[in-house]
């Protein structure tokens, strides 16, 4: 297989991850080797953490087994484990947001020690999801530094509480991930697709209803970007960075001084037992966390990496003015999503605004059901109560100053 091959079957496979983790609010860590990192329940708890995340993992596994990437059928190995981790965004000059803990470690020995087309999850995951769906026990399984324990190994099984860890067999990830893009301004996917929407004469080619949900609100809300003025100012990019500043030198600091805490508890040997082992776990992710983040500032200073920064920052800018001025045209519900409050029954009535104006049209009918399910399916979503202010505080108060002035 060509280079170009393989970024055009990488970019296939890792775009459809994309649009699942979008779907589900959850929160992709990093592609990494030959590993795609998905996170659940953090930054923001959530209380189905565990069932949401084996949502995803079924439908990745569906997707790739049901499917041929140039003309090649993959398969691929999932392996889950759930417990506590240390997040955090590193780095002085970039936004780098990762996960360290054994219960990262663990799950990454329950991915190469799987099995292709199946999830493999540990005891402390079966625990969480075992009144909902069945298991099948692997049994006791020696896994490299931990020693034996057990395993459960389902091929309909769901996924687990923080982590899940995807290896898809037949190739190295070595290559950057190409991005998905238009073929023409007016035509957006490949020529031999089939017609699912139009939005603002834009003509979506693509067999994947998630992926046109996701295409068309790109389209739409860029253009009310432009068409509102919405645009990321300088003075608005240079405040989040300012901000994104201040919170991180707050977080290191703390960091420092829980490390100086445990590495004062375990020399006086008082803690014993499960809890000494509990500090030793959490002094080794913290060290492994200060390593990352001094390794991301020795790398951070480029004018590349500034240019990266500033637009990462301006699109969180322009998402959250999008989000207030939706809100206060519609009004309606606001719910938590990762990057902060999303005014979801005034995105539901701008789409529909649009389908009713002719700026959108939905071709495949079939697939209308997925473009709306997301607004009508309250289950999905975490809403922000409507007693008080509080949707209205979320709404207006960008969520990169949300502690500064609430002092959450």
């Amino acid at each position: 297989m060509t280079p170009t091959a393989l970024v055009e079957l990488l970019n296939e496979v890792f775009s459809h991850f994309a649009l699942l983790v979008e779907k589900y609010g959850l929160e992709k860590i990093k592609t990494i080797g030959d590993c795609y990192m998905v996170a659940s329940g953090v930054p923001r708890p959530r209380d189905d953490h565990a069932q949401v995340l084996i949502a995803m993992a079924l439908e990745m596994r569906d997707y790739v087994s049901e499917h041929q990437f140039s003309g090649r059928q993959l398969t691929f190995r999932i392996g889950v484990n759930s417990g506590p981790v240390v997040a955090g965004v590193i780095g002085r000059k970039k936004f780098i947001y990762d996960l360290w803990g054994d219960a990262v470690n663990t799950a990454s020995r329950m991915e190469s020690h799987g099995q292709g087309g199946f999830i493999q999850i540990t005891r402390a995951t079966y625990e969480l999801v075992k009144d909902d769906f069945v298991c099948e026990s692997h049994g006791i399984m020696n896994v490299k530094g931990k020693g034996e324990g057990n395993v459960m190994n389902r091929k309909i099984m769901y996924a687990g509480k923080f982590w899940l860890r995807v290896w898809v067999g037949c190739f190295m990830l070595l290559l950057p991930l190409a991005q998905a893009q238009a073929q023409s301004p007016k035509t957006y996917g490949k020529s031999d697709a089939p017609v699912a929407a139009e939005a603002r004469g834009v003509q979506i080619r693509t067999s994947n209803p998630d992926e046109m949900a996701y295409v068309i609100k790109q389209i739409l809300l860029q253009h009310y970007v432009e068409e509102q003025d919405l645009q990321a100012t300088d003075k608005e990019i240079a405040q989040l960075l300012e901000r994104k500043q201040e919170v991180m030198e707050k977080d290191r600091k703390a960091m420092d001084a829980r490390r100086s805490e445990i590495e004062k508890a375990l020399a006086s040997k008082t803690p014993a037992g499960e809890e000494r082992k509990q500090l030793e776990q959490e002094l080794e992710a913290l060290n492994a966390m200060h390593q990352a983040m001094t390794a991301a500032d020795s790398r951070a200073g480029t004018p590349e990496s500034a240019a990266a920064e500033a637009r990462v920052a301006g699109a969180f800018v322009e998402q959250w003015k999008v989000n207030q001025a939706l809100y206060r045209k519609y009004g309606g519900r606001v719910i938590y999503q990762q990057s902060g409050a999303e005014p979801l029954d005034a995105h539901y009535a701008f789409l529909k605004a649009a389908q009713k104006s002719g700026e959108l049209t939905i071709v495949n009918k079939d697939f209308e059901t997925v473009l709306w399910s997301y607004y009508t399916t309250d289950s999905m979503h975490q809403f922000i109560p409507e007693s008080g202010n509080k949707k209205e505080q979320a709404i207006n108060t960008p969520w990169w100053m949300m502690e500064e002035n609430t002092g959450q």
